[in-house]
């Protein structure tokens, strides 16, 4: 299984064998392990090379940058350059991961609507656009049927008025 070439960055062949001492010397070993979902080639293009470090140290090991996070890595958020916008991916709050399905029940369920009457709209809660936004990048990613923006708004509607 080989990564997808669009979320990783392309090097010359110098920069190539740069980026490969730099994997050996800093012992990251799955540099071109699909299962890996990180676009190493990029940090270390963006970062490293310049002999900058932007990762973080936790207690189970070391951290790289979201920005870099490819579509499937269990922690894909909003920050990956490779997001589509909003909603491809998670959202992080501090060090809280919360994944589009948990940002759509948040939405919901945790009072950022003041009333079924008035469109969704409080403080820095989700606009009915939004949250079709959301549906729809859920529903492609778990539906292989056609995905209809107005059912899916309607149903969001549908479900705010219940409350």
């Amino acid at each position: 299984m080989k990564q997808d070439r669009r979320e990783v960055t392309s090097l010359t062949e110098d920069e190539e064998r740069a980026f490969r001492r730099w994997a050996v010397s800093n012992n990251i070993r799955d540099v071109d392990d699909p299962r890996s979902r990180y676009d190493y080639r990029g940090y270390w293009k963006d970062i490293a090379a310049k002999g900058e470090d932007a990762t973080k140290q936790y207690a189970d090991g070391r951290h790289f940058p979201d920005r870099y996070k490819q579509h499937g890595h269990p922690t894909f958020s909003q920050e990956s350059q490779y997001s589509t916008g909003m909603y491809d991916g998670g959202r992080w709050f501090g060090e809280d991961y919360m994944t589009p399905s948990q940002q759509v029940w948040e939405a919901t369920h945790a009072g950022w609507m003041d009333s079924p009457v008035v469109p969704l709209r409080r403080r820095a809660g989700p606009t009915l656009a939004d949250m079709v936004q959301m549906a729809m990048v859920e529903a492609r990613r778990t539906s292989r049927r056609p995905v209809d923006p107005e059912f899916i708004q309607k149903a969001i509607l549908a479900l705010i008025r219940r409350r």
